[in-house]
């Protein structure tokens, strides 16, 4: 009885496009998966964005963008509200794109021999899937300019804890790293940025705030 009441008071479908985003998320962990569908209708376009830049194919955009949804669904109560929602999505769609690209293998048909296999493996050391997706995190190319004048593995380091949110020790394992050379290498390039911002042209623009 008291189930039939809680589902007669969750918003029909037509009811769903006139609720903000909180509005929706509290029907979707009351138990109205509608909601969800039109969380995911508002978002997919830019989610899908983000998945391309860590696809090779449109298969891949598809499945990154699936496993995405799915941490998505059972994650969603984890939404503070303290960023836009869409950020905090793209957020979830970079780090499953970033560990599908990070956790590729050499596919077992592959031949050493066959010269395809260097082409593929070259893919895959020579990608960096954070080139194209400084385009989307910062909207000053001044400071997207000045992140890309240090060093590969500094830049890497901040992108990762700073822009992505991963922890130390994320960071350090996606890097096939020790957590300190993380730590050191995030420390050493924000003190680079800091200097480099400080300078012209940039002229004390920040990243931090």
């Amino acid at each position: 009885m008291a189930q039939s009441r809680r589902e007669s008071t969750m918003p029909g479908t037509h009811e769903l496009v006139d609720l903000g985003e909180q509005e929706l998320i509290r029907a979707y962990l009351d138990g109205a998966h509608s909601a969800f569908e039109e969380i995911v209708t508002r978002h997919k376009e830019q989610m899908t964005w983000v998945a391309k830049k860590y696809s090779r194919c449109e298969s891949d955009t598809e499945e990154i963008l699936q496993e995405a949804l799915l941490k998505v669904s059972t994650k969603l109560e984890t939404y503070k509200g303290t960023a836009p929602l869409q950020a905090w999505l793209n957020k979830i769609v970079a780090h499953t794109g970033y560990d599908r690209r990070t956790k590729e293998t050499v596919p077992e048909d592959f031949i050493v021999d066959d010269p395809s296999y260097n082409h593929y493996l070259n893919s895959i050391l020579s990608h960096d899937p954070f080139a194209e997706f400084l385009e989307q995190l910062f909207m000053s190319t001044e400071i997207r300019n000045a992140l890309n004048e240090i060093s590969h593995k500094y830049r890497t380091a901040i992108i990762l804890v700073d822009l992505l949110g991963y922890t130390i020790e994320e960071a350090a394992e996606l890097q096939k790293v020790e957590p300190i050379t993380i730590r050191t290498r995030r420390s050493r390039g924000r003190s680079m940025m800091k200097n480099i911002l400080s300078r012209p042209p940039y002229n004390g623009n920040t990243l931090w705030g």
